[in-house]
C-alpha cells in the first residue's frame, strides 16, 4: 500500500511539468507575426482611444495586407463588438485597458483600468499574444503607457521583419523604435509564479501526508529564492525554472519515500 502511494506521488511533478510544457509549446511566438493571425483578423481600437491609436491601427492593417494580401483584415471600435466570445476571428487590440474595453477584457482587467492599474509598464508599451476569445484563435495586444508608446509599438509591428524576427517569445516590452528598446517581457510576475507553485506543493502535502514539515519549509525557501526573477524573463527560462522546482520536489519525495520504506522493513 505504501509502495503504491509513493509511486503515484512520484508522478505528480512530472505530470504538472508536462502540462506546463505542452501549454508553452502550443503557443505561437512573435517571430511568426502576422502568420499566426491568418486568415481573419479584427483590429479593434477603443471608442475612447486617441487619433494616434486609430493611426496605429491603420498602419498595422496596411502592413499586414501588403505582406499577405489573402488575409482578411477589418478595423472596428470596441463598442461595435457586443460579445467577442464565439467569434471565429483573431484579434489585434490597440490602446490600453483604460481606453479599449476588449483589451481590458482579454487582460482580465476592469474597464477602465488606467495608469498603474493597467499593468502596462510606465514609459513603454507591450506587444503580447493572448489566447483568443474563441478556442483556437489568438488576440495580439498592442498597448502603451500612453498613446505615443502605443504608436511606437505599432511601428515595431509594421517593421516586424527588422525588430521581431528573432523574438521567439509571446511578449515584448517596447521603449523605443530600436532593437535595443525591445526586450522579452511577461505580465506574469515572479510573485504569482511563487504563489501558484507553493499552492501545488501544499496540496501535495495535504493529500499524501508523506513529506515532513522540514521538507515543506525547504521547498518553499527554494521557490522564494529561485523565482526572484525579472518580469522580462523569456518563456524558456520560466519553463526551466518550473522544471528545477519540480525536480527538487521529486527528489525530496523520493528520499522520504525510501526512508519510510526502509524504516518499515
Amino acid at each position: 500500500m505504501l509502495f503504491e502511494k509513493g509511486l503515484k506521488l512520484l508522478f505528480i511533478p512530472f505530470f504538472i511539468l508536462l502540462l506546463f510544457g505542452s501549454s508553452s509549446a502550443a503557443y505561437p511566438n512573435l517571430s511568426d507575426y502576422p502568420n499566426f493571425l491568418s486568415p481573419d483578423i479584427y483590429i479593434v481600437v477603443g471608442g475612447e482611444g486617441s487619433a494616434t491609436d486609430v493611426l496605429a491601427s491603420t498602419e498595422i492593417a496596411t502592413g499586414i495586407k501588403g505582406e499577405i494580401p489573402t488575409i482578411n483584415v477589418e478595423t472596428k471600435l470596441d463598442k461595435d463588438i457586443v460579445n467577442p466570445y464565439g467569434i471565429s476571428k483573431n484579434f489585434i487590440l490597440i490602446g490600453s485597458p483604460c481606453t479599449n474595453k476588449m483589451l481590458a477584457l482579454i487582460m482580465g482587467k476592469n474597464y477602465p483600468s488606467c495608469g498603474l492599474e493597467s499593468s502596462i509598464p510606465e514609459n513603454s508599451a507591450i506587444i503580447k499574444i493572448y489566447g483568443g476569445f474563441t478556442s483556437g484563435y489568438y488576440a495580439l495586444v498592442v498597448s502603451g503607457w500612453n498613446d505615443s508608446y502605443t504608436r511606437i509599438a505599432g511601428f515595431v509591428l509594421k517593421k516586424h521583419d527588422q525588430f521581431l524576427s528573432d523574438k521567439f517569445v509571446k511578449a515584448v516590452k517596447v521603449t523605443s523604435e530600436s532593437s535595443s528598446g525591445i526586450t522579452p517581457y511577461d505580465l506574469l510576475t515572479s510573485t504569482t509564479i511563487s504563489t501558484v507553485i507553493t499552492t501545488i506543493t501544499v496540496t501535495i502535502l495535504s493529500t499524501t501526508q508523506v513529506m515532513t514539515t522540514k521538507i515543506q519549509i525547504t521547498t518553499t525557501s527554494q521557490i522564494t529564492t529561485t523565482t526572484t526573477v525579472t518580469d522580462q524573463e523569456t518563456d524558456k527560462s520560466k519553463l526551466i525554472l518550473v522544471g528545477i522546482i519540480f525536480s527538487v520536489i521529486f527528489f525530496l519525495v523520493l528520499t522520504v519515500f525510501l526512508m519510510r520504506l526502509l524504516k518499515g522493513n
